[in-house]
């Protein structure tokens, strides 16, 4: 059996203390709040950034993480784990993972800004939480049309941050006299 916690922090200190107290746990019974403080104190780490923690016991496995991102590369690291052995077992034991830098970006690999929901699923399961957009225009990639906020909305459902990255031409020195209103004109309007 799995149990998941949703662990919310104050964005002034993040550490185990400041647990709010309104957690919330997917298979919910009664000791959910007390189980989350044991494994917390067992794992003994302060959960900031892109942290889990996996506590795999005869009864159970808890995955403590800081935020739903985490909790997805928890749930994704298990399927790893399954997968290679082929069966539906782990070891007992503590896990601890820590992503050693993020964004972690990737242009698609499946043509050029081309992003369907299965690439994005893959993309989110290899770790990566960014993707690159080649960016001429409102709305706009080297390959033509493509709608900027759909992808964006799709993207985060699997927990990835879409970042523009700019082939916009700057014909305009940014001291000329008329620059700003070029700039604003431009770059402007793609974050309106």
């Amino acid at each position: 059996m799995f149990k998941f916690f949703k662990n919310i922090f104050n964005n002034d200190e993040k550490t185990q203390d400041n647990i709010n107290p309104e957690l919330s746990s997917v298979s919910g019974d009664d000791n959910s709040k007390a189980d989350l403080k044991e494994t917390i104190e067992k794992t003994g780490q302060n959960l900031v950034g892109n942290f889990l923690n996996l506590f795999a016991s005869a009864e159970k496995i808890d995955i403590v993480a800081f935020d739903e991102r985490g909790a997805a590369q928890a749930f994704y690291y298990l399927e790893d784990v399954m997968n290679i052995r082929k069966a539906p077992f782990v070891e007992f034991g503590n896990v601890k993972k820590k992503a050693l830098f993020s964004p972690r970006m990737i242009h698609s690999g499946y043509g050029i800004d081309e992003f369907p929901d299965a690439h994005l699923a893959q993309i989110a399961h290899t770790g990566m939480d960014a993707i690159l957009v080649f960016v001429k225009g409102v709305n706009k990639t080297t390959r033509g049309f493509l709608d900027f906020n759909e992808l964006i909305w799709r993207a985060a459902k699997y927990g990835i941050d879409v970042y523009a990255y700019s082939y916009y031409k700057s014909e305009k020195h940014p001291d000329d006299p008329d620059a700003e209103e070029f700039y604003e004109s431009t770059y402007g309007n793609l974050f309106r």
